[in-house]
């Protein structure tokens, strides 16, 4: 490397700093992070003594710089000769210790080799484990959308199995209590936007007799919607019932004072729906309202049964078609 002369009107310069050159090794990425994995300060350390060696460290005692501060051109033609001669010294003596900086760098680069191997081995180490992680994951999900715990799956899993009829959507809630998830279908809002939630949403879930089902619903949804505003829209109850209902199917049975108005009959065990049958010592009901001072038993054939504390209830059956 040849000394670099810059020239000014007003001054001229020689900067010169020989450098070693040298094939160098790269470090790989590291694939995860965590206790024992390979220190990088080992690495920056090794990095820094090879530069040093090479010449390339900014702390190099053979850096030279120097300048001069005339437009004279004599003065300037002996500076520059002069300082010429300074820079062959600093080459002579670095090309003396050439054979030596090599062997260092040799040295240092097997310990280069070592880290690398070390985090190669970390590496796999890593691998290893994140696919034996996705392996139980992918068995735990499977077990869970078998026994129909789906509130246990990531949201890829959910958007597959539920097969979300929108290309762009988001799972905004999911809820173990009424075994349902709410997906809310996206679009491009402009620049700057981004995706952007639509008016219209996807409710489903499975039922605890492995019955799937879903509704389509249109409303004011967000990223913060959830199953309880979307059933909210399908039964056409306040969020209100629906906390405090329990379900079976397409029923939601809410405690709720029977008005003074209606006219219940005692008929024994009472079917709300085709199959849902309501059960007690001393059941009162109508069309939607029911009441007992006993304990309340909802059954079904393929559902588990509802056990209700005695008291009134109205009944709310969706409207809504599945999809």
């Amino acid at each position: 490397m040849e000394p670099t002369v810059t020239e000014r009107k007003s001054y001229i310069s020689v900067e010169y700093t020989p450098i070693l050159q040298i094939d160098k090794l790269h470090l790989q990425s590291y694939i995860a992070h965590g206790e024992g994995e390979p220190d990088l300060r080992t690495w920056l350390s090794l990095c820094e003594t090879i530069r040093f060696h090479t010449g390339e460290s900014t702390a190099h005692e053979r850096s030279f710089y120097a300048r001069l501060d005339s437009t004279s051109t004599k003065k300037r033609q002996a500076w520059l000769t002069e300082q010429q001669g300074i820079c062959a010294i600093i080459k002579a003596a670095f090309e003396a210790g050439k054979e030596h900086n090599l062997e260092m760098i040799r040295v240092l680069q097997q310990e280069q080799r070592k880290f690398i191997d070390s985090l190669r081995a970390w590496n796999a180490k890593c691998l290893l484990e994140q696919k034996k992680a996705a392996t139980e994951r992918r068995d735990k999900e499977r077990r869970a959308l078998e026994s129909g715990d789906f509130w246990e799956c990531s949201e890829d899993t959910l958007k597959r199995f539920f097969n979300v009829p929108f290309s762009a959507r988001k799972l905004v809630d999911v809820s173990e209590k009424h075994r349902a998830a709410f997906f809310v279908a996206l679009e491009y809002g402009g620049y700057g936007t981004g995706l952007i939630t639509t008016h219209i949403g996807y409710l489903c879930g499975i039922d605890n007799n492995g019955e799937q089902w879903g509704f389509r619903v249109r409303g004011n949804w967000s990223y913060d919607s959830t199953v309880v505003d979307a059933m909210s829209d399908v039964w056409g109850v306040p969020t209100k019932i629906v906390n405090e209902s329990h379900r079976q199917g397409e029923i939601l049975f809410h405690p709720e004072p029977v008005p003074p108005e209606v006219e219940l009959v005692r008929e024994g065990d009472w079917q709300i729906r085709p199959q849902h049958i309501v059960k007690s010592a001393g059941l009162e009901h109508d069309g939607d309202y029911f009441r007992s001072a006993s304990a309340i038993t909802v059954e079904h054939p393929t559902h588990h049964s509802v056990n209700l504390i005695p008291g009134e209830y109205r009944v709310y059956v969706h409207r809504y078609d599945t999809d």
